[in-house]
């Protein structure tokens, strides 16, 4: 391969992912200097090093500019040197979660939304709410699925000290179901809510989470993991 021209080189370069990148720099001299010398293929082994992937497909700006904007990127948070400092206040009592840019709080049952601003991409803060008419006892959110997980619980018909909790499938953006979604509400088995409990929620791509923790000894924690796009409940461990 070293006798092939630089620019044939840099093509073959381009098919690879950031980890054999990153290996044929190791072979010798000249793949080493062909790779950083090319922006497009050192944008590629930075955006690895950061743990970061470029899904924008609209980007206007050039390879330089991105490659720029992502060292000023890794470079405050190395230094903790940021841009801007945004106050948000939170009434008392408010629950919230942060994830991603998004900055969300409930009060039963509106949900509030803040979208935190970026000097990198250029996006001013966004701020807008949602009323999903469900009394809330835990949620989580996703942005990157525009997913909003909101937990509720309802007695049963038979004993109201045993409760099902309600697993609510709702859009970040309107708070209306989530079209994804087979079945916008997932239900639990039925759990005796006497006891103090503690709920967790975690979303990974098309699997939700639910923990059930309580520390009394006599009871159980209980996991649920969905397929939530489906509704299939793929693990149930006491």
């Amino acid at each position: 391969m070293l006798a092939l021209p630089i620019d044939v080189l840099i093509r073959v370069f381009k098919e690879l992912d950031a980890y054999d990148l990153r290996r044929c720099s190791l072979i010798c001299r000249v793949f080493h200097e062909t790779i950083r010398d090319t922006l497009l293929l050192q944008y590629r082994l930075e955006l690895a090093v950061a743990g970061l992937e470029d899904g924008r497909t609209d980007c206007r700006l050039s390879i330089a500019e991105q490659l720029a904007q992502l060292k000023t990127f890794e470079q405050g948070w190395a230094s903790l040197n940021f841009h801007q400092k945004l106050t948000v206040t939170l009434p008392y009592r408010y629950k919230w979660k942060l994830r991603g840019d998004v900055l969300a709080a409930f009060k039963t049952p509106v949900l509030f939304f803040t979208q935190l601003p970026s000097a990198v991409r250029g996006t001013p803060v966004h701020t807008w709410e949602c009323d999903v008419e469900v009394s809330i006892q835990q949620f989580a959110i996703d942005p990157a699925q525009d997913l909003a997980v909101l937990v509720a619980c309802a007695p049963t018909s038979d004993d109201e000290e045993w409760h099902t909790f309600l697993i609510h499938l709702r859009t970040m953006s309107t708070g209306a179901p989530h079209l994804c979604a087979t079945d916008a509400v997932l239900s639990c088995v039925p759990i005796f809510l006497n006891t103090p409990y503690d709920l967790s929620i975690q979303i990974m791509g098309e699997f939700l989470a639910v923990l059930y923790h309580t520390p009394a000894e006599d009871s159980r924690d209980l996991l649920f993991i969905w397929d939530w796009k489906t509704g299939q409940l793929l693990i149930l461990r006491l």
